[in-house]
């Protein structure tokens, strides 16, 4: 199984990779960057194929759909069966990853409003231009899912639903985890925290 999770900065999508990776899903790592989910390997050339912050394209993408290609090959060749991938800016190559990748690529897209994927971005202050990068992202992301089967995993209900989220993944991806798995998935989404006087976001804001 190839799980492709599509979504913008501060869109859940980290919840939402802890939960697969969890629940018996290879997400690329270790090593991951932070506690992201994302694969360095992965991270370090999307980085190189879209510079950031504006988002322009600089590697070709016959060159990207090979890379994805050989790094799905490794990880089918050491043995996982269920192998997942995330990052915001595979927004941008979620054309490349079906092309490396073929037919039955479960698409998911970790949804959150756009104004507050904005502002969680800013509150970041990661990049000078947040709502640029987040809008050429939605965009993209629109136009992909447009005319491609995916599934919808809205960020309000992963917080607010947990476990109905947790299976709902299991039904649609037809995973098989054990109770322990599905345990530590459902405790990984972390209740909210503080971050300023008087103010609280959950740990993946």
């Amino acid at each position: 199984m190839r799980i492709a999770v599509l979504g913008l900065y501060n869109s859940g999508s980290t919840a939402l990779a802890g939960v697969l990776h969890h629940l018996g899903v290879h997400m690329g790592g270790p090593p991951f960057f932070a506690d992201y989910y994302e694969p360095l390997d992965v991270g370090t050339e999307l980085r190189r194929w879209w510079k950031e912050p504006d988002l322009v394209e600089s590697t070709a993408a016959d060159i990207r759909v090979r890379w994805l290609a050989d790094w799905l090959a490794l990880k089918e060749d050491a043995g996982f069966a269920a192998i997942g991938i995330k990052h915001p800016l595979l927004c941008l190559s979620a054309p490349d990853v079906e092309q490396a990748w073929g037919d039955g690529v479960c698409y998911i897209w970790s949804k959150r409003g756009l104004d507050d994927s904005i502002a969680g971005l800013k509150r970041r202050n990661w990049y000078a231009h947040p709502a640029a990068m987040q809008n050429k992202l939605w965009n993209a992301l629109n136009r992909f899912t447009a005319n491609h089967e995916h599934l919808e995993i809205e960020y309000s209900e992963l917080l607010e639903k947990p476990q109905a989220t947790i299976d709902r993944l299991v039904q649609s991806l037809q995973l098989s985890p054990d109770e322990n798995q599905v345990a530590a998935a459902a405790a990984s989404i972390t209740p909210a925290v503080m971050v300023g006087p008087g103010t609280s976001h959950p740990r993946f804001y």
